[in-house]
């Protein structure tokens, strides 16, 4: 079960691609509208987020939906080794607050899951947009409903604010990032053997922690994870050098909760998972800057250079919150995205595989 074939190059998720598509979508029409022309501009922060979650749904694990950067000021603390006894009193580190996340996950049942089905995500977010030459700032909140094949067999679903359903595509075999359970119950339930498979697999910036912690603030976003697997992969994200303790943070609907974090010293901001700070339920994810990100220039309708605004530090590039996670034993309709809407797909038939 722990034997892991070596892995291809990195792909993103199938829904992180769908993500950037309405984003860029929507920057295209905004700019559409304006008289002047000039070049969108836009500075992406990697949304770690894809979820993060309520209780286990059906008594799987409780871990993330969709990790974000960011987060209220709250420095590193010092860690204690995760596996410990519990601490009395509020989590006093990083490891500490991880540990109790694992442990809850942990206790869950694990259920015998079929094939056929689906896990059942619906999440509340919002991200930065920002018009031509603008400060970037936090978009309106959306709710988003994903269905992901257990099996990987079958094309995955996405729905945004009750539109049209849409197919997500064919998951690659080997990719690390993957989020159907098949592949999430394949992988190590010892937080050593973990963390090292964590190292190799993940990929991105220049960072090898940083990409490890994005890693699994991507497996545990969008999905349903078992209860065994979830607890390692907590248990490997507190020895990752760079976690931090954020005592205060919020999710996309208002819910106060108490946090980890890293700073991505490249990207200029914070991945942060929020969890519920009695129940120790994954809550949301969000960004936030950690310094200044200048706006750069661009040319007016006279073709003269204008500098744009800088989006200052503390601003929130990303924020969610996962409302129901759940195995379901089928998806609506969909059509694959810019396919014709009137002869939808059934996804419950197989013809696609999953997410």
């Amino acid at each position: 079960m722990n034997d892991f074939p070596s892995l291809p190059e990195r792909d993103l998720p199938a829904g992180r691609h769908q993500l950037l598509k309405e984003h860029l979508l929507n920057e295209i029409q905004q700019a559409a509208a304006r008289p002047e022309p000039a070049p969108v501009r836009k500075k992406w922060l990697r949304p770690a987020f894809a979820g993060p979650v309520l209780a286990g749904a059906l008594a799987l694990a409780v871990v993330g939906g969709v990790a974000l950067m960011g987060g209220d000021d709250g420095g590193a603390k010092g860690g204690t080794e995760a596996g410990g006894p519990q601490p009395q009193g509020a989590p006093q580190t990083a490891a500490q607050l991880l540990d109790r996340v694992a442990t809850v996950a942990s206790q869950q049942d694990a259920l015998e899951i079929r094939d056929d089905q689906y896990a059942y995500v619906k999440t509340k977010a919002a991200y930065g947009e920002s018009m031509i030459c603008d400060a970037l700032k936090l978009g309106p909140v959306k709710t988003r409903e994903a269905w992901i094949s257990v099996d990987g067999g079958r094309s995955g679903v996405i729905r945004t604010d009750g539109g049209p359903a849409e197919t997500t595509g064919v998951p690659t075999p080997g990719i690390a990032s993957n989020t159907y359970y098949r592949h999430l119950e394949s992988l190590p339930t010892d937080p050593a053997k973990m963390l090292d498979w964590l190292h190799k697999a993940s990929e991105g910036g220049k960072s090898e922690d940083q990409n490890t912690f994005v890693l699994v603030g991507d497996l545990v976003r969008e999905s349903l994870v078992p209860p065994k697997v979830a607890a390692a992969l907590y248990r490997a994200a507190a020895k990752i050098p760079g976690v931090e303790l954020v005592p205060n943070a919020t999710d996309a609907i208002g819910r106060k909760g108490i946090a980890v974090g890293r700073v991505d010293e490249q990207g200029g901001g914070r991945n942060e998972w929020i969890f519920d700070a009695k129940t120790y339920e994954y809550l949301g994810e969000r960004g936030v800057l950690t310094r200044d990100s200048e706006g750069g220039t661009a040319t007016d309708k006279n073709g003269k250079e204008m500098k744009c605004a800088t989006t200052p530090a503390g601003t929130v590039t990303a924020n969610t919150a996962v409302l129901e996670r759940s195995v379901v034993d089928s998806a609506p309709e969909a059509h694959a995205p810019g396919a014709d809407k009137d002869h939808p797909v059934k996804e419950d038939a197989g013809e696609f595989a999953g997410e």
